[in-house]
């Protein structure tokens, strides 16, 4: 074997040893590609707003849509946080009485929000909105026990 043999049986070794490894690396990134993307489907599969979240989301896209014609740009994550903080707080049917009330509000500080979700669930917005609202400010564990205590009273009142 002369010398350009040589050369030439050396060249293919190291492109044979180059290729074997660049296809054991390709495969080790698909292997880690396939992982990553099925763990990001599973998140967003998880991801999915609970049913009171779902259900103020939803009174949200229709009041917006009736007021100004077009869907929101809605953060879901943050917005649903949010929202869930003020639905543990206040209950669910406060929050959508609240939402009705913000989208009625004639205040200029609530109308130059441009009734985005963000500015509903910031602290300042929603004490301006609970503060015009006609509803009292009660918490539902002081609903209950004033509902309580009207049963209590009912029964009072009817024993002879």
């Amino acid at each position: 074997m002369n010398r350009r043999e040589q050369r030439a049986a050396l060249r293919q070794m190291l492109f044979d040893d180059l290729v074997d490894e660049h296809l054991k690396l390709l495969e080790a990134y698909n292997a880690l590609h396939a992982k990553m993307t099925t763990a990001l489907v599973t998140v967003k599969k998880e991801g999915a707003p609970p049913p009171d979240v779902r259900q103020v989301f939803d009174a949200y896209f229709q009041l917006y849509e009736k007021r100004y014609g077009e869907k929101p740009a809605v953060n879901r994550d943050k917005d649903g946080a949010n929202i869930k903080r003020l639905i543990r707080s206040h209950g669910l049917a406060r929050v959508l009485e609240l939402l009705r009330a913000y989208f009625d509000s004639v205040d200029p500080f609530v109308i130059g929000t441009g009734h985005h979700l963000g500015a509903f669930t910031s602290p300042n917005v929603f004490t301006k909105v609970m503060s015009h609202s006609k509803a009292p400010m009660l918490s539902p564990r002081t609903m209950g026990n004033a509902q309580a205590a009207r049963r209590f009273l009912e029964r009072y009142e009817q024993q002879p």
